[in-house]
């Protein structure tokens, strides 16, 4: 399974490189060791081939802090760039962002 995945990130397959991401998120039965940096790192690139999912990741990463700095400004902004290409979560989230900071119109 390794080597087909591989094969389709080297080609720039971004939900291959998010989904390659996610494994080094979490560590995975692929074999892979957790590894947030180079989480983020996949997630980055797949983002820029134009992956909503890996923005969304992104954001979620930079709202928790759970593998970068907190940086609200860096997780709405990831999660704009989401929820324009349609992922519905981020769109969610931005919601949720705007209703803890009282702007219940926009919210």
């Amino acid at each position: 399974m390794m080597k087909k995945v591989k094969k389709r990130v080297d080609a720039n397959d971004a939900n291959s490189i998010t989904f390659l991401g996610g494994c080094y998120a979490e560590g995975s039965p692929l074999g892979l060791r957790q590894d947030y940096s180079k989480a983020l790192e996949l997630w980055t690139r797949a983002a820029e081939l134009g992956s909503s999912e890996a923005h969304y990741r992104i954001g979620v990463a930079y709202l928790t802090g759970g593998s970068v700095e907190k940086n609200m400004k860096k997780a709405i902004h990831h999660f704009e760039l989401a929820a324009m290409a349609g992922h519905e979560t981020a769109r969610h989230n931005l919601g949720y962002i705007e209703y803890k900071s009282g702007n219940m119109e926009r919210a």
